[in-house]
């Protein structure tokens, strides 16, 4: 049985220096199988704008990489935790 899935979608990072909006393009794993109470996520993310101090970041190029996550429903309420990783072209 092939419980994975995909998912796509943006995160918009916010500081008081300015925003990056990020495309992520993901597979979702249920773990540990066969009853999961986690999820595990991995794929490739884009940085796709930027405002404020990070405005040249994208004027350089764009960064790619990879992005690892994990979702714990364990926990109330859910935790999921991110890392991505990549470098600028």
């Amino acid at each position: 049985v092939d419980s994975t899935g995909r998912g796509k979608g943006t995160h918009t990072l916010t500081s008081s220096a300015g925003t990056l909006t990020l495309s992520e393009d993901v597979e979702i794993r249920p773990f540990p199988p066969p009853t999961p109470r986690r999820m595990m996520i991995e794929g490739d993310w884009e940085l796709v704008a930027a405002t404020g101090a990070y405005v040249g970041l994208e004027a350089h190029g764009k960064i790619h990489g990879k992005i690892y996550a994990t979702v714990d429903r364990v926990k109330d309420p859910p935790e999921i935790t991110f890392v991505r990783d990549g470098n600028a072209e």
